[in-house]
């Protein structure tokens, strides 16, 4: 309302940390008062104005992330998978160090990938799709997510998802334009990622102009695909002129 006054941000919210199981720590001013008694009305408005300021930080120390687990790998009901995955895009999305978070929940990244390759179970169609997308947001947080994706063998499991899809649906066309979008993002990252080489005659078909049925589903997947592109061959080059800089290799041995 019109007396609606938050704190500052770095006063109210302040950074997110991690215990060493991966598990966001509690605000212990959510749970007792600055005497350590009982907490009275005023002191959890106060507590209320102060998780307005950054709800996604707030809710992190809430034990957010164990729920979303949970109701995905135990609940698996069709009308909540679509809107926890995007919830977990959205603390992703939010910092860095909300995405390590996500990245760092026991079970999580674990869980997206059986999601993403189509192997957690029966789930609502546009699963895959939305479980990449949180993958993709992980992988730009961060070259070390990056990295951990590509090393995990993330895209090539994804890629294979989508090539069991197809590409001339509006569902199969949400999944490529997403494992695309993560192919670039963990090459952006120094990640590994699959041989274009090899995967170039699953990808010239999408590049050619579409049929009208078919237009609108996949009409975003030439520019994803280009950018994708663009961005390993930039990392390829840039690996080549490292390589070829005499010495660089022996100085950073």
């Amino acid at each position: 309302g019109v007396t609606f006054a938050p704190f500052a941000w770095e006063q109210a919210s302040g950074p997110i940390t991690l215990t060493d199981q991966g598990a966001v720590v509690h605000d212990p001013a959510d749970e007792v008062s600055e005497d350590g008694g009982e907490m009275g009305d005023e002191e959890r408005k106060s507590r209320g104005m102060a998780h307005a300021v950054d709800p996604i930080a707030a809710l992190l120390r809430m034990g957010l992330l164990p729920r979303c687990r949970y109701l995905l790998e135990v609940g698996k009901h069709p009308a909540c998978v679509s809107p926890v995955l995007a919830t977990l895009a959205a603390c992703a999305r939010h910092s860095a160090a909300a995405a390590t978070a996500v990245a760092r929940c026991p079970r999580v990244l674990q869980l997206l990938v059986s999601m993403a390759s189509g192997e957690g179970g029966e789930y609502p169609p546009g699963t895959p799709a939305g479980a990449i997308r949180v993958l993709r947001v992980i992988a730009c947080s961060a070259p070390e997510h990056a990295r951990r994706l590509g090393a995990d063998g993330v895209v090539t499991a994804a890629v294979q998802s989508a090539v069991g899809a197809g590409h001339k649906t509006a569902e199969g066309a949400s999944l490529w334009s997403e494992t695309l979008r993560l192919w670039s993002a963990v090459a952006r990252g120094g990640g590994a990622t699959p041989s274009v080489d090899g995967l170039f005659p699953l990808l010239a078909p999408m590049m050619e102009p579409s049929t009208a049925s078919t237009a609108l589903a996949f009409m975003p997947l030439p520019c994803v695909i280009s950018n994708t592109l663009a961005a390993v061959r930039r990392m390829a080059a840039s690996a080549a002129t490292l390589a070829a800089i005499p010495g660089l290799c022996t100085l950073t041995a």
